[in-house]
């Protein structure tokens, strides 16, 4: 993902998990981490559980493998995009 092509809330949180991951460097961007999670929430309201999950493996340092669940995500905004 580039910044490029981060161009929706969903991509834009995996842009920020992944140079959390690329840089191992969760600190610098936590503020801006959680601002994203606060604008899913707004734009996918029934993201709940994702973005729990998400928030889990981001706290225990597994951002590969938040990196997965964010592309559940991406998926469901994706089909709310479409309809």
């Amino acid at each position: 993902m580039t910044a490029e092509t981060a161009n929706t809330p969903a991509k834009r949180f995996y842009l920020c998990v992944q140079t959390m991951y690329l840089k191992n460097d969760v600190t610098r961007q936590r503020e801006r981490y959680l601002g994203l999670i606060k604008e899913l929430r707004e734009t996918i309201p029934d993201s709940g559980d994702q973005i729990e999950a998400v928030e889990r493996c981001v706290a225990s340092g597994s951002l590969y493998k938040a990196l997965k669940e964010i592309r559940k995500l991406m998926k469901r905004e994706d089909e709310l995009l479409a309809a």
